[in-house]
């Protein structure tokens, strides 16, 4: 009895090379996005998720302490163990001076310390830093309590407006937190584009998020 063999051949050298080649390329070219949505991701997850956690703090302080235009005029300190620190349980205090070792860059090469302004912090469980700027003083002109928020920390410290820090506001005289001040869903595009990341203060990041249903919209000004 005869037996046939097939002729079995392997892959050469220069096919293996050639299909790890392909496939450098291909990484290459998709890695880099997928890194960059990764990262959208969790900065569009915990904006929201924080939005939604100052809401129900501060809901949960105006129905212990009443409305807050009748609050008492407090540090950063202060207002953050009196008001949210309550609330908020496995949460951590963050002095005036670890903010002052922590530093926040505008795309215009623009720098803040986090201290700037009297500011006291707070780190939630889950990694959020919350920056409360000049206390609380409902006697103040524009009834607004700036609240800035680093979405995770580094060991570096070096943080980017727009890409790790984004600005809310609380009203005083309503009782509730602002996604974004002075804008709306209305606001002329160009001009939310052109204030994105520029100023510590500004929502204008803010605005184009959350106009965007919670989403960075693909003109975003600042890479991730």
């Amino acid at each position: 009895m005869k037996h046939h063999y097939k002729n079995k051949q392997g892959f050469t050298l220069a096919e293996v090379l050639i299909t790890l080649g392909i496939i450098g390329v291909v990484a290459a070219l998709t890695l880099p996005v997928l890194i960059s949505n990764y990262r959208k991701s969790i900065v569009e997850t915990r904006l929201k998720r924080v939005s939604s956690v100052l809401s129900n703090v501060m809901q949960f302080a105006v129905n212990d302490n009443g409305e807050s235009k009748n609050w008492e005029t407090v540090n950063s300190k202060i207002f953050i163990e009196r008001y949210l620190i309550p609330y908020l349980p496995g949460s951590k205090f963050i002095s005036e001076a670890e903010l002052g070792k922590m530093y926040v860059y505008g795309i215009n090469g623009s720098k803040i310390e986090l201290n700037g302004g009297y500011a006291s912090g707070l780190k939630l469980k889950n990694g959020e830093l919350i920056r409360v700027v000049n206390g609380f003083d409902p006697n103040s002109t524009i009834g607004l309590v700036q609240i800035g928020v680093i979405i995770s920390q580094n060991k570096s410290n070096i943080y980017y407006f727009g890409k790790d820090y984004f600005t809310f506001y609380y009203d005083i005289n309503k009782d509730s937190v602002l996604l974004y001040e002075y804008y709306s869903c209305k606001s002329d595009r160009n001009t939310l584009i052109q204030r994105c990341g520029l100023y510590g203060h500004d929502s204008a990041c803010m605005a184009l998020i959350v106009c965007n249903g919670w989403k960075i919209p693909k003109d975003y000004p600042i890479r991730f």
